[in-house]
């Protein structure tokens, strides 16, 4: 017939506390491309790096909404009116820079830089330089013998 056991035993049970790879990374200061911000011939002013710091950290948050866990900033660095963000992906990175180029003007110069060897490949840390223009909205610029005033960029 049915016959109800109820024992009580003891056992060794091992916990291994582990880390995902993408907080892994995260922790670790892991990343692949630096987006560099500089403003030609001048400093950034205090609100061009409140503004800019406050959309990039915006669009690195919609794009891990968006489904890019692996994406974050693992450092950011404002000195003598230049700020440096260090991003985990350098496609995700690359996109950063051109969106920040499109609201903002300028230029923008990609430098790689070998870090070694991954699985036969070379691994290559890029850098992305945006250069906003000298001039910034609201300014007045001198052009063929007359001024303007740049309303727009």
């Amino acid at each position: 017939d049915d016959v109800k056991i109820d024992e009580d035993h003891e056992i060794l049970v091992r916990v291994r506390k582990t880390v995902c790879d993408v907080c892994s990374k995260r922790y670790g200061g892991y990343h692949e491309a630096v987006i560099q911000i500089r403003a030609d011939k001048r400093k950034l002013s205090k609100d061009e790096i409140v503004v800019i710091q406050s959309a990039v950290e915006d669009l690195v948050e919609s794009m891990q909404n968006k489904g890019n866990r692996a994406l974050f900033i693992t450092d950011s660095k404002e000195e003598h009116g230049r700020l440096d963000f260090y991003i985990s992906d350098k496609g995700s990175a690359l996109t950063i820079t051109k969106k920040v180029q499109g609201k903002y003007g300028g230029s923008i110069k990609q430098s790689p830089k070998n870090i070694g060897m991954k699985d036969s490949r070379q691994v290559y840390r890029m850098t992305y330089l945006l250069r906003l223009p000298s001039f910034r909205k609201g300014d007045f610029i001198s052009y063929g013998g007359s001024f303007f005033r740049i309303s727009s960029i």
